[in-house]
């Protein structure tokens, strides 16, 4: 099994296995990086304070 130009490649179909399981390794660490992002706690705080903001506002308005 190879990693080349264009992704993964294999020279015989006793690799296939292989490449399958490193294929769905990299989705998983992909996944879980990009959920880190997003459940961060400079991403919480920001997204707390906009909804308490608006819940504020909103109340001021009514």
């Amino acid at each position: 099994m190879e990693e080349g130009k264009y992704g993964l490649g294999y020279t015989n179909t006793e690799e296939i296995p292989q490449l399958i399981s490193k294929a769905e390794n990299t989705l998983d660490r992909e996944k879980i990086f990009k959920s880190r992002e997003r459940y961060s706690p400079e991403n919480f705080k920001r997204k707390l304070m906009k909804a308490l903001s608006m819940a504020i506002r909103g109340k001021t308005t009514e």
